[in-house]
């Protein structure tokens, strides 16, 4: 399972160098900020597409980098795999009842002796 998962991950990262050399026309080996914006835009409005750029150039130089591209791109794919979030669902509904609560969630930062607060709880369920 775990090579599978390392070969899923060869793969992308394969597929999301090929997409950073296409949108590095100048071939410079970054991206310049308004650049990602743009190709942002096409899917979000600009603001958010500007916040997003933001949290990816990661040492606030204007320029995003192969590092910082595929950084950003790579953990938002890992985390967002319907593998790994049925993984996490999981973890909360123990009891398999096809949901999960408070209680449950509780109970597992518990488990694995994690504190958690009634107000952070609150805030994770919103």
């Amino acid at each position: 399972m775990i090579s599978f998962r390392l070969g899923r991950v060869a793969d992308e990262i394969k597929k999301y160098g090929e997409i950073f050399r296409s949108l590095d026309t100048a071939k410079q080996g970054y991206l310049t900020k308004s650049q990602m914006v743009d190709v942002l835009k096409q899917k979000m409005d600009e603001d958010e597409a500007k916040s997003i750029v933001d949290t990816i150039d990661i040492d606030d130089n204007n320029k995003i980098y192969w590092y910082e591209f595929l950084s950003s791109v790579l953990s938002h794919s890992i985390m967002y795999r319907e593998e790994n979030i049925k993984e996490v669902f999981s973890i909360f509904d123990k009891d398999k009842k096809g949901y999960f609560d408070a209680t449950d969630v509780k109970n597992a930062f518990e488990a694995r002796e994690l504190p958690i607060l009634d107000q952070d709880l609150e805030f994770l369920l919103k």
